[in-house]
């Protein structure tokens, strides 16, 4: 059964819209698919807006970095966000860059984040000793530093991180976008929306929540988890495993 929020954020569409860009073939402007999605998005009865995302704004860096890099590929509700909370009850200390550094140096991977395989540790290894030589050690230097010029692409230098990671960085420290995954890409392909690749479908779900005068994250997670919801029923009438994840 899919479950239906309150809406807690009006969605301001004005369907005078839905006429314009129809009447222009084939959409092709960034606004044209925003509104598109708007229009998708106003015949949705079950679609509604939320509040803030249950995750993030941790105001822990070992759970900010582990979080980032666990969530590639992993089952958000069943793999992951376990983890980050028993990170954050279980070893405090961690909620600077430096603190967490220590934690893995003294405890292990195996111990600190439950995990038995090298590859993820050795990504979030990675990302903290980048940050810590970029002297960031808390998540206001984190989003500070995210919101600097050129940064995005040092990110991106790094093994592991990808354009995903760096957007769903920005929404774990409250920077508003999006973080473009199978579900966001599903639901523009619902709506008959084509995107040309990463950037695009993130560039249209932003301009969507502007126009709809919503936050992009409350609008990022509105998607996935109408998406998510959507796929577990599918997933349970056939059977199948269910699989709510932010995947890249």
């Amino acid at each position: 059964m899919i479950r239906v929020w309150k809406r807690t954020t009006a969605i301001s569409y004005d369907p005078s819209h839905e006429n314009e860009w129809r009447a222009r073939e084939p959409v092709v402007s960034l606004d044209d698919k925003a509104h598109a999605l708007l229009a998708y998005i106003a015949k949705t009865s079950a679609f509604e807006s939320n509040k803030e995302p249950d995750y993030g704004d941790y105001r822990h860096m070992g759970a900010t970095i582990s979080a980032a890099i666990l969530q590639a590929g992993l089952n958000w509700e069943t793999t992951v966000q376990p983890r980050i909370g028993r990170l954050r009850t279980q070893f405090p200390e961690a909620e600077t860059t430096t603190g967490f550094l220590r934690v893995l140096t003294q405890r292990g991977h195996v111990d600190v984040l439950s995990w038995q395989h090298d590859e993820k540790p050795k990504r979030i290894l990675g990302l903290t000793h980048f940050l810590l030589s970029e002297k960031v050690e808390t998540e206001e230097d984190l989003k500070n530093w995210l919101l600097q010029a050129g940064n995005n692409h040092r990110l991106l230098a790094l093994h592991g991180v990808g354009e995903k990671t760096v957007d769903f960085l920005k929404i774990l420290v409250r920077i508003p976008t999006n973080a473009v995954d199978r579900h966001l890409n599903a639901f523009l392909a619902a709506a008959g929306i084509d995107a040309s690749g990463y950037k695009e479908t993130h560039d249209i779900i932003d301009r969507a929540a502007d126009l709809g005068g919503v936050d992009r994250i409350v609008f990022d997670f509105s998607i996935w988890r109408y998406m998510s919801e959507k796929r577990k029923v599918r997933n349970k009438r056939q059977n199948l495993p269910c699989a709510s994840t932010p995947e890249v």
